[in-house]
Protein backbone atom coordinates (compact mmCIF):
# COMPACT_ATOMS: atom_id res chain seq x y z
CA UNK A 1 0.00 0.00 0.00
CA UNK A 2 2.63 2.56 0.57
CA UNK A 3 4.75 2.04 -2.78
CA UNK A 4 5.51 5.53 -4.50
CA UNK A 5 5.37 3.37 -7.17
CA UNK A 6 1.87 2.34 -7.32
CA UNK A 7 -0.24 4.91 -5.52
CA UNK A 8 0.09 8.93 -6.02
CA UNK A 9 -1.49 9.55 -2.68
CA UNK A 10 1.75 9.37 -0.01
CA UNK A 11 -0.69 7.83 2.38
CA UNK A 12 -1.92 4.76 0.62
CA UNK A 13 -5.25 4.08 -0.81
CA UNK A 14 -6.38 7.97 -1.62
CA UNK A 15 -10.00 5.67 -0.72
CA UNK A 16 -11.06 2.84 1.34
CA UNK A 17 -13.22 1.67 -1.30
CA UNK A 18 -10.83 0.92 -3.90
CA UNK A 19 -10.22 -2.23 -4.92
CA UNK A 20 -6.99 -4.59 -5.97
CA UNK A 21 -7.02 -7.27 -8.28
CA UNK A 22 -4.23 -9.82 -8.25
CA UNK A 23 -3.65 -12.59 -10.95
CA UNK A 24 0.15 -14.54 -10.66
CA UNK A 25 1.39 -16.12 -13.45
CA UNK A 26 1.07 -19.86 -13.67
CA UNK A 27 4.15 -21.08 -15.09
CA UNK A 28 6.53 -18.64 -12.89
CA UNK A 29 4.92 -18.04 -9.72
CA UNK A 30 7.25 -15.23 -8.98
CA UNK A 31 5.58 -13.03 -11.65
CA UNK A 32 2.42 -11.44 -10.85
CA UNK A 33 0.09 -8.62 -11.97
CA UNK A 34 -2.36 -6.53 -9.99
CA UNK A 35 -4.31 -3.87 -11.11
CA UNK A 36 -5.44 -0.61 -8.90
CA UNK A 37 -7.74 2.24 -9.66
CA UNK A 38 -4.16 4.12 -10.42
CA UNK A 39 -2.72 1.22 -13.38
CA UNK A 40 -1.53 -1.88 -14.16
CA UNK A 41 1.46 -2.77 -13.00
CA UNK A 42 3.82 -6.34 -12.95
CA UNK A 43 6.14 -7.62 -10.43
CA UNK A 44 8.99 -10.08 -10.37
CA UNK A 45 10.29 -11.08 -7.47
CA UNK A 46 13.66 -12.70 -9.23
CA UNK A 47 14.75 -8.80 -10.57
CA UNK A 48 13.09 -6.55 -8.25
CA UNK A 49 10.35 -5.96 -5.51
CA UNK A 50 9.41 -2.82 -7.06
CA UNK A 51 6.65 -3.19 -9.38
CA UNK A 52 6.56 -1.70 -13.16
CA UNK A 53 3.68 -0.14 -14.04
CA UNK A 54 2.65 -0.79 -17.68
CA UNK A 55 1.47 1.50 -20.28
CA UNK A 56 -2.37 2.16 -20.65
CA UNK A 57 -2.99 5.23 -21.47
CA UNK A 58 -6.26 6.32 -23.35
CA UNK A 59 -7.26 2.98 -21.48
CA UNK A 60 -9.23 4.24 -18.45
CA UNK A 61 -8.59 2.62 -15.19
CA UNK A 62 -8.04 -1.25 -15.07
CA UNK A 63 -11.49 -2.82 -13.62
CA UNK A 64 -10.61 -6.61 -14.42
CA UNK A 65 -7.47 -8.74 -14.79
CA UNK A 66 -7.12 -12.30 -15.41
CA UNK A 67 -4.20 -14.47 -16.41
CA UNK A 68 -4.54 -17.63 -19.14
CA UNK A 69 -2.91 -20.84 -18.76
CA UNK A 70 -1.40 -19.87 -22.01
CA UNK A 71 -0.47 -16.58 -19.86
CA UNK A 72 -2.07 -14.49 -21.53
CA UNK A 73 -3.14 -11.68 -19.65
CA UNK A 74 -7.17 -10.26 -20.33
CA UNK A 75 -7.92 -6.71 -18.77
CA UNK A 76 -11.03 -5.39 -18.81
CA UNK A 77 -10.66 -1.02 -18.77
CA UNK A 78 -13.56 1.50 -17.53
CA UNK A 79 -13.83 2.77 -20.85
CA UNK A 80 -14.75 -0.64 -22.08
CA UNK A 81 -11.84 -1.89 -23.59
CA UNK A 82 -10.45 -5.31 -23.22
CA UNK A 83 -6.85 -5.99 -23.89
Amino acid sequence: MFLPEVFSNPDGFADIAQSLALEFDPVDTNVFYFSTSEGLFRCNRRISNVPTRLRTEDLGAPTAISMSDSNYLLVGFSCGSIA
